[in-house]
């Protein structure tokens, strides 16, 4: 039942989007969220509101879709759309190469490293068992399946994606009293660590390094 419901909704806002009634279709899905799948639910409402022309929202709900598991040809092209915008930052477009590795491997999924410390523990358990591995060497592999699980977790925690949904500006402090450093566009993305009196510190990309306004940004 839930699903033919889905599926007429679905049907209802395609309808809609063909008849280039964007915004009426928008509000179909939006008012539908409870009855869809989340990933379905993200990647309909990014596809329209890039079909609008709001790449804030539209990247932020992409984005979401992606996290979510979501795996449509569909999906990367529109990300890959709006990424190629001129004006759009994204710290894995950096031409520092650290900071473009870093910010490509918090994009990993945390099930990735789980499956790769599992796999390695029982190739190395079973080395053990049969001797062709010693203790301490056994001891070493567990170690080295666990760093990049280990220093995943750690980042995640030091900082977040955040999806600039509004474009905004960047101060040296958290309020606009600071030295303006600039903008940044709407449909970027950065890279935020901590929260103070309602501003985001951004810590990646550089150039953009600075405080913006908590309402402009939305971590995902």
């Amino acid at each position: 039942m839930a699903k033919m419901k889905a599926d007429e909704i679905l049907k209802k806002a395609e309808e809609l989007y063909l008849d280039d009634q964007l915004e009426s279709a928008t509000d179909v899905i939006l008012e539908s969220k409870a009855l869809l799948d989340r990933p379905l639910f993200h990647y309909n409402l990014g596809s329209l509101y890039l079909k609008r022309e709001k790449l804030g929202p539209a990247r932020l709900h992409l984005e979401m879709a992606k996290k979510e598991g979501f795996s449509y040809p569909m999906l990367w092209k529109n990300l890959e759309v709006i990424k190629s915008q001129p004006q759009i930052v994204d710290p894995v477009k950096s031409r520092n190469i650290w900071e473009s590795f870093s910010a490509k491997y918090r994009e990993i999924p945390s099930d990735f490293f789980i499956i790769f410390f599992l796999l390695f523990l029982s190739i190395s358990t079973l080395g053990l068992r049969k001797k062709v591995i010693r203790p301490l060497v056994f001891v070493f592999f567990l170690l080295l399946s666990f760093a990049p699980w280990g220093v995943k977790t750690f980042l995640d925690k030091e900082v977040n994606f955040a999806v600039v949904i509004t474009t905004t500006r960047v101060f040296e402090g958290p309020s606009s009293i600071y030295t303006d450093l600039g903008e940044v566009a709407e449909g970027s993305r950065v890279l935020v660590s901590k929260l103070k009196d309602g501003w985001f510190y951004i810590v990646s990309p550089k150039e953009f390094q600075g405080w913006s306004k908590q309402e402009d940004l939305v971590i995902y």
